[in-house]
């Protein structure tokens, strides 16, 4: 599968709408506490969106995933033409996205991930999915629940092979209460899943979630 493909397919995963049904593996509890400890300072960092970068001449510019057409409006050198520059501010995004996501991981074609989303679906659980880019090609999913919680991972190769999913072996979650009554997931996991491909080679991940809960429809 070619990279740019694999990262749309990964992208249909977060914007589809639909809760990811194929969460497998065991329940661990939800833990809560009243007010989570530790460092959360990674949510005042930010990125450009996928693709968006910015040029040695100070230009922000959009390579790769980006909006269909701008390639004309870009001279040889790849520099936005004068005249074309508030249509292609239009049509690209440039806000700053704020991280979400602070996390390790022992897992395939995994280069990081500073974002994740949060939604709450029509049962009252909640699905967490980390997102893709263009070197990491799996995504973490969480789905919460008062009292227990579900994870897998959903791994989409670059190269010619089905998708796969890794299901929770064993695993912890701590999840701040307080933050949540305001609307925000804010949360500690470690979670190790079964290798479904290769069964003696580990897999992990461990990490930090502070996020914006969306309504269901809205992630």
């Amino acid at each position: 599968m070619k990279p740019l493909a694999c990262l749309l397919l990964s992208f249909l995963v977060l914007i589809s709408g639909e809760p990811y049904e194929d969460v497998r593996g065991v329940s661990i509890r939800t833990q809560w506490v009243d007010s989570l400890p530790g460092v959360f300072g990674f949510s005042q960092l930010w990125s450009y969106p996928e693709g968006v970068y910015r040029r040695n001449d100070g230009q922000l510019s959009c390579d790769g995933l980006c909006p269909e057409g701008i390639d004309q409006m870009k001279d040889s050198s790849g520099k936005v033409i004068s005249d074309s520059l508030e249509k292609f501010y239009a049509l690209v995004d440039t806000s700053h996205q704020y991280h979400s996501f602070l996390s390790e991981a022992r897992m395939y074609e995994w280069a990081g991930s500073n974002f994740i989303s949060a939604v709450q679906l029509k049962d009252g659980s909640v699905q967490l999915t980390s997102h893709g880019n263009a070197a990491t090609h799996c995504h973490l999913i969480i789905r919460l629940g008062e009292d227990s919680t579900r994870a897998s991972v959903y791994y989409v190769s670059i190269r010619p092979v089905p998708a796969e999913t890794f299901p929770l072996k064993t695993g912890m979650i701590l999840l701040d209460q307080n933050a949540f009554r305001q609307g925000w997931i804010k949360a500690t996991f470690q979670f190790e899943f079964e290798n479904t491909l290769e069964p003696d080679h580990e897999l992990w991940w461990k990490g930090k979630v502070y996020t914006r809960l969306q309504p269901d429809g809205e992630g």
